[in-house]
């Protein structure tokens, strides 16, 4: 699948999804529930994680 088709599925602008890609704008953990359904993965793999001691 490609940027613009997962956009429609997810049912935002394409321009939504590249900012996502360049970490220009958080994608809402519901919406990444519904990517990560898309994807076949889990929410969280759309995430970067920091440990924090």
């Amino acid at each position: 699948m490609n940027q613009a088709e997962f956009a429609s599925k997810m049912g935002v602008q394409e321009s939504t999804v590249s900012r996502w890609i360049r970490n220009e704008r958080e994608m809402s953990f519901n919406k990444a529930v519904e990517a990560s359904r898309l994807l076949n993965c889990h929410a969280e793999d759309l995430y970067d994680w920091i440990k924090v001691d």
